[in-house]
């Protein structure tokens, strides 16, 4: 009897676990995101699905003029669906220019679960449906009312919206005096005209 594992069957099974089709995570130098993808689809891999960058797109008032813009959730990483990963894909993959490796351990990428991408994805959504909601619901210059943390019951007006960021800057009279403070959209609401 042999205590000795036959590699071959090793390899068999790891071969069915990476079967079918599953998420990978590169790691990335940040900022590269986007030319990294256009690289990637540039490939024209059959076994690459879909390329996922977690970010949110707001719009953000600089110098009065409106600018787009993407705020990534996690930087420095792209997730991959890729159906039978093989060492064909992670070396064309990782040959490109400012990718560093696919995450996982000793060379072998780890499956990140479905369920993982789908609640980023749902908590992207969820950040972008809030902002506009709340962008559309105050407005800067607007006066609100503050119903919670320590200047609750203060009267104050919105200076800027911090879209990246799901808050806002205000302006508060404190002994006289206008300083400016960060707010949640919850900790806020309208003044109701009387």
């Amino acid at each position: 009897m042999t205590d000795k594992i036959d590699i071959n069957i090793f390899n068999d099974l790891r071969k069915i676990i990476h079967a079918g089709e599953h998420w990978y995570t590169i790691q990335i130098i940040p900022g590269h995101e986007n030319m990294i993808q256009k690289a990637i689809d540039g490939l024209k891999l059959d076994k690459l699905l879909e390329v996922f960058i977690p970010s949110i797109a707001t719009v953000r008032e600089q110098r009065g003029k409106k600018i787009n813009v993407v705020n990534r959730l996690v930087s420095g990483y792209i997730m991959l669906r890729i159906s039978d990963i093989d060492k064909e894909t992670i070396s064309a993959i990782t040959r490109i220019e400012n990718v560093g490796k696919f995450l996982g351990e000793r060379g072998r990428p780890a499956i990140v679960a479905d369920e993982e991408i789908e609640a980023l994805k749902t908590q992207i959504e969820h950040r972008e449906k809030n902002f506009i909601d709340m962008k559309n619901t105050f407005n800067v210059h607007e006066v609100v009312k503050i119903i919670s943390g320590p200047f609750e019951g203060f009267s104050a007006t919105i200076e800027s919206l911090i879209p990246n960021k799901d808050a806002l800057r205000a302006a508060v009279s404190i002994f006289g005096r206008e300083s400016l403070i960060e707010l949640s959209y919850s900790q806020i609401k309208k003044i109701e005209n009387s």
